[in-house]
């Protein structure tokens, strides 16, 4: 015969030692998957070498290629000439260059606080050059970077600084600082991807500095479309300046400082930004908390809602019943500074958590007609590449019936706009101007390599 009471007191005791631990490890790895899209650049494993990639392209036609790697946590390049480029390496600070494939010594180091997402972020170089003062053959061009810097541990900045590129003496010269948010105590959600404008001002991603999931209280701004909040600080916004650093035209939200800066705000993170080449107007991906990544088109003055919507959907959680009313609800209740600023719906959104980041339009058609400025949207999520086509007057991604037709990817659709994967965590996609390939930067180490890499986008048939 056997005992019930001690069948009962195993069963209990199997449920304590083995199901609990299980459920919990199943519940950490999924608040980790969360912590892992949220938290882009902090999360990437420490050792990048058992964190391979391996990339895969959809179209036959073409090739993905390894041109350098061996680098440190790469975040962000900008090309000088075809086979000459800058990268920037997120935890050393180091700004290096890339010649024919080989890394040069730094041009410059910087200090910087590398926990989590802050580090050394954004680059963009102007297209002016400028001939030396002493009439030395050199042409410098002026180069922009992003970082975060904590000079002490409770006095962090993100800024913005501007260097002369000397070209013949391998040297960043010149420093001029030219944008200082305070971001202490957060070290996530930084932004810091910079561009140039076709008006010749600089436009930069700040994130709402805002940890995911909140760890300490919630610091409320009117740029996050609290009504109750604080007047701009900086975060929560795509914000413009001059190549000197000043507001433009007076600012579109309102003169005063720092409000003048924002060209966008309600943003929650954003790692991607571009401008059309065709029509000039700017786009961005954002990141929503476990639901609602974005891919916006951003006009002057416009509200992506956050922290108060996410996407074009309900949250996992709420009642779909009352979706469009709680919808319209809460976009009434956003912050429109005097109705200087306007809601502006995503034109597409991720039904799952994809973790958009580099967002980067293809003036070119060395790839192939049909690529022809298109656009293209890397992830952290596989790193993956998507795909998207525009509609004819440009103010919209092109859908066709059946596809996209909500504007929410399913993730039954994922395939259907995914250009490759297998990249790794994609911090940059760039367009080589000056032979039409496109160049994709990832942290991961690819098979047979080690560090972070930059992959080449050609045709196969190229010479």
């Amino acid at each position: 015969m056997f005992n019930k009471g001690v069948v009962v007191c195993s069963v209990i005791i199997a449920i304590v030692v083995i199901v609990i631990p299980l459920l919990m490890v199943s519940t950490m790895f999924t608040m980790f998957q969360h912590e892992l899209l949220g938290n882009i650049y902090g999360q990437v494993s420490e050792d990048e070498n058992t964190n391979t990639n391996t990339a895969v392209l959809k179209d036959p036609n073409l090739k993905a290629e390894i041109i350098v790697s061996g680098l440190d946590f790469p975040t962000s390049m900008a090309f000088i000439s075809k086979d000459d480029f800058l990268i920037l390496e997120k935890e050393t600070g180091l700004v290096k260059r890339v010649i024919e494939g080989k890394v040069t010594e730094p041009l410059l180091a910087l200090d910087v606080s590398s926990k989590d997402e802050r580090g050394l972020l954004g680059i963009a170089i102007s297209s002016k050059e400028k001939t030396m003062d002493d009439g030395s053959d050199s042409i410098p061009k002026d180069v922009f970077l992003s970082y975060i810097t904590c000079p002490t541990d409770d006095n962090c900045e993100f800024r913005v600084d501007k260097y002369e590129l000397d070209v013949q003496n391998n040297e960043l010269v010149n420093p001029q600082q030219l944008l200082s948010i305070k971001v202490f105590p957060d070290d996530s959600h930084q932004g810091g991807i910079i561009d140039l404008g076709p008006d010749g001002n600089i436009y930069v991603t700040v994130g709402d500095f805002h940890p995911f999931p909140l760890k300490g209280e919630l610091y409320k701004t009117l740029a996050q479309n609290f009504e109750d909040g604080e007047m701009p600080d900086g975060r929560g916004g795509i914000l413009r300046i001059s190549q000197d650093g000043n507001p433009v035209d007076g600012g579109i939200l309102g003169g005063e400082y720092p409000l003048s800066l924002y060209y966008s705000y309600g943003i929650r993170n954003s790692f991607g930004i571009d401008f059309d080449p065709v029509t000039g107007y700017l786009w961005d991906t954002e990141n929503g908390p476990d639901y609602g990544d974005e891919i916006n088109l951003v006009e002057p003055g416009s509200n992506s809602g956050s922290s108060k919507l996410f996407g074009i959907i309900a949250p996992p959680d709420s009642a779909n019943d009352s979706e469009t009313i709680n919808q319209i609800e809460i976009q009434n209740s956003l912050v429109t500074f005097k109705g200087k600023g306007k809601y502006s719906e995503p034109e597409l959104t991720w039904k799952r958590t994809i973790a958009p980041t580099a967002l980067q339009f293809l003036n070119s058609d060395k790839l192939g007609e049909q690529y022809a400025n298109d656009m293209f949207v890397g992830t952290a999520d596989a790193g993956k590449i998507y795909n998207f086509d525009l509609n004819d007057e440009r103010n919209d991604l092109y859908v066709s019936d059946g596809i996209l037709q909500d504007r929410i990817v399913e993730k039954s659709e994922e395939e259907l706009i995914t250009f490759g994967d297998g990249f790794g965590v994609i911090t940059d996609i760039e367009e080589n101007p000056y032979d039409g390939s496109l160049s994709v930067v990832s942290p991961a180490a690819a098979e047979g390599s080690s560090g972070g890499v930059v992959y080449k986008i050609s045709a196969k048939s190229e010479n």
